[in-house]
């Protein structure tokens, strides 16, 4: 999954002034970051009603966390196999 690197300078300095306001960097910076660039993605192989593709996510987050339903529900309508 597409997460920011935490170590960059500029999104350790986000995280940090979130953090300082009392506010999750994870919830509010992080995980949606994530999902927008996994959502682009998508968005790359799928650009029209006529293309087809197929999306394989190794990652076991995206099935074995709390967070990882905003990345499914982030794709477009699509047959989705969990094996």
């Amino acid at each position: 999954l597409p997460f920011p690197v935490p170590s960059h300078p500029l999104t350790a300095a986000i995280c940090k002034r979130l953090e300082e306001n009392g506010q999750s960097s994870f919830f509010h910076y992080s995980l949606p970051e994530a999902v927008l660039k996994f959502r682009q993605g998508a968005g790359r192989l799928i650009r029209s009603q006529n293309d087809t593709g197929i999306i394989v996510v190794f990652d076991p987050r995206i099935v074995k966390t709390g967070y990882g339903k905003s990345f499914i529900d982030s794709l477009p309508p699509c047959q989705i196999s969990l094996e």
